[in-house]
């Protein structure tokens, strides 16, 4: 099973001219952002089964999770305008189609 996970992540990481590190910083990015996420959940969970009422502060918990919002936008937007910007002119052989071949006899 960690095979699979690292084998991915290689997958994931890699480009076109070998590994690339945002690549690497999004990824990472992303498995903090739902491990902070999913540690908020459970300990609004434990709050909620031990005390039966949330009495701690949303907005701390807001706050958090506005943070990471935007702490995965402002590292995914530039990947996305930069792949945008890398495959924006880039031509692959099976989309051109030769049309002089159509009939030799």
């Amino acid at each position: 099973m960690l095979k699979r996970i690292t084998d991915y992540l290689y997958k994931v990481v890699k480009s076109n001219t070998g590994y690339s590190s945002v690549s690497f910083i999004v990824v990472l990015i992303g498995i903090m952002s739902v491990i902070i996420l999913v540690v908020i959940a459970v300990c609004m969970l434990v709050e909620i089964f031990t005390t039966h009422t949330i009495s701690s502060a949303l907005d701390g918990y807001a706050a958090i999770i506005g943070a990471i919002a935007g702490l995965v936008a402002s590292v995914v937007v530039p990947k996305a305008v930069n792949n945008y910007g890398e495959n924006k002119y880039r031509h692959d052989d099976s989309e051109t189609v030769d049309n002089n071949d159509s009939s030799l006899a």
